[in-house]
């Protein structure tokens, strides 16, 4: 199977916005437009908070968040 380059957007932020599929492929299983809401309303305390976050990265994630569970992303501004 010949593998194929997708497009993305690398964010001011220095961040790359992922499509759907391409977060599928790394095991994210989440409601993006949810994420992308929630990152655009809180992105900057929570970089503020957790220095070197990375949504895409796990070993970046603090114990008590996980993206696939919405329901510990407000965990994420927790001090």
């Amino acid at each position: 199977m010949k593998k194929y380059l997708s497009p993305f957007i690398i964010l001011t932020s220095g961040y790359i916005n992922m499509t759907v599929s391409q977060l599928g492929a790394l095991g994210f299983n989440i409601d993006v437009s949810a994420w992308n809401d929630f990152w655009e309303a809180c992105g900057d305390d929570i970089l503020d908070i957790h220095e070197g976050f990375n949504p895409t990265d796990k070993t970046t994630w603090p114990d008590d968040f996980d993206i696939n569970d919405p329901d510990t992303w407000n965990n994420l501004l927790d001090f």
